[in-house]
């Protein structure tokens, strides 16, 4: 296991380091770049040649992107910008050496995404289940761990009738996220607090009506899903309690859930 994480870490650093690489380039050349679409020209002197761009001794960036054509005096900038590039043509007009880039080919800079915490989703849910009618959880992936998560949750239910009574629960789930084309389903493991308390006068009138405290472990299974764009996140989840506190002779531990939510981060 510790041998696969290390070949995967240097993989992970190759990959970083040959899409961010970068080489100074000293040697003197006048060089024409051409600005799609109007073709506008920059005429300056190329210092560095990154796998994004060229760098211009102004410290000025000019990305691939937006480059259609370059012409310079050093035939050598051209082999070093084409060991970043493919499928772009390489001619010679007298002295000056030209690269068509309209359609060339080179890796696109990656966003480095730092944060400690990623994957953020805040959800409100609605309970299906014998104890609990509401909840709120807060969702999150460690930046090493990003195929994992930790869940937080909160969840109360109440009833007034003939047995009254007020249940809270604070849970704790890991597990792990499994991408879709649709979405991601979140697996996971937990363990949560819940809290029964009856009335006083239901527990005088009944003794085997009575509080009720129990560290319960449970499995977790939820699909989620971002309809759009935007921050709004759908789920629907389903966990399995091996033990539950006592209100009524029906002793199901199953729960339901359907949320809406946030996702600071994006799926």
């Amino acid at each position: 296991m510790k041998k696969l994480l290390y070949i995967l870490f240097i993989f992970q650093l190759i990959l970083a380091s040959s899409i961010y690489a970068q080489i100074k380039f000293d040697e003197a050349n006048s060089t024409k770049i051409f600005i799609k679409p109007s073709n506008r020209e920059i005429i300056a002197r190329v210092v560095s040649v990154a796998s994004y761009g060229i760098i211009l001794e102004n410290d000025e960036t000019v990305s691939y992107k937006v480059i259609s054509r370059i012409v310079t005096d050093n035939e050598k900038l051209l082999i070093t910008i084409l060991t970043f590039v493919s499928n772009s043509t390489k001619s010679t007009d007298g002295k000056e050496y030209i690269l068509e880039m309209n359609e060339a080919v080179y890796e696109k800079p990656v966003a480095k995404d730092d944060r400690i915490l990623q994957d953020q989703v805040v959800m409100l849910n609605i309970l299906v289940s014998k104890t609990e009618q509401l909840g709120t959880s807060f969702n999150f992936s460690p930046r090493i761990f990003n195929k994992s998560y930790i869940q937080i949750g909160f969840s109360t239910g109440s009833f007034s009738g003939s047995h009254p009574y007020r249940v809270v629960n604070a849970s704790a789930e890991i597990g792990k996220k499994s991408q879709l084309p649709s979405g991601e389903v979140l697996m996971g493991v937990g363990i949560c607090e819940k809290i029964l308390t009856i009335p006083p006068q239901k527990t005088n009138l009944d003794r085997d009506y009575k509080n009720d405290t129990k560290t319960v472990a449970y499995l977790g299974l939820a699909f989620r899903i971002q309809p759009s764009k935007d921050m709004a996140t759908l789920s629907i989840g389903m966990k399995y309690f091996l033990s539950n506190v006592s209100v009524f002779e029906d002793d199901s531990n199953l729960s339901f859930s359907l949320g809406l939510g946030l996702n600071f981060s994006g799926l």
